[in-house]
This record gives structure tokens, C-alpha cells and sequence, in this order.
């Protein structure tokens, strides 16, 4: 009897043993799927973020691109206002030097008319 509760006693501890070596194995197996599921989710995060890197720096390029169009745009806009302001300017400037001359002239005349 006591050799039989001894095996008895023996057979329990080598299922436990054996329990314990397949929960570690089943823990050892879960630890790796856990690593392996957070290196992808990783690299799925890495690629989502490489990808929103590369759009953002596209519209930033986009919006550059616009903003030198724009600034373009708005000089020669500027310089065509510019000028023909300073034409109209220039007519302007020659009408009334006409009108002056002709007054001028007009103003000698009557006064050697008058002296003569």
C-alpha cells in the first residue's frame, strides 16, 4: 500500500510536471503570437504613417506650387496696373502740356497784337 501511494503520489507529481511543461509551451506559443501580431500591427502602423507622411508633404508641395502661382499671377497683375496707370499718367501729363502750349502760344499772340 505505501508503494502504491508513493507511485500514486509519484504519478500525480509527473502529470503535474507534464501540465506544467505543456502550459508553458502553450504560454511560449501565445507569447510569440503576441510578438508576431505586434511587429506587424507595427509595420501596418509604420506603412499607415509613411503614407500620410507622403500625402502630407504632397499637398504641402501642392500648396507651395499654388502659392508661387498665385504671387506670379498677382506681380504681373501688378506691373499691368502699374503701367497703365503710369501711361494714362503720361497722356495725361502730355494732354496738359499741350493745352499749355497752345495757351502759351495763344498768350504771345494776343500780346503782339496788342503791342503792335
Amino acid at each position: 500500500m505505501f508503494t502504491t501511494t508513493v507511485q500514486g503520489k509519484a504519478l500525480v507529481k509527473e502529470n503535474l510536471i507534464e501540465e506544467i511543461k505543456e502550459a508553458e509551451r502553450r504560454a511560449s506559443l501565445l507569447i510569440q503570437n503576441a510578438e508576431g501580431a505586434a511587429r506587424e500591427r507595427l509595420r501596418q502602423l509604420s506603412s499607415e504613417h509613411e503614407n500620410e507622411l507622403k500625402s502630407l508633404l504632397s499637398d504641402q508641395r501642392e500648396r507651395k506650387r499654388e502659392t508661387r502661382e498665385r504671387a506670379r499671377y498677382d506681380a504681373e497683375k501688378f506691373r499691368a496696373e502699374r503701367d497703365s496707370d503710369v501711361e494714362k499718367q503720361v497722356a495725361d501729363i502730355k494732354l496738359e502740356a499741350e493745352k499749355k502750349r497752345k495757351e502759351v502760344i495763344q498768350f504771345i499772340l494776343d500780346k503782339l497784337l496788342r503791342s503792335g
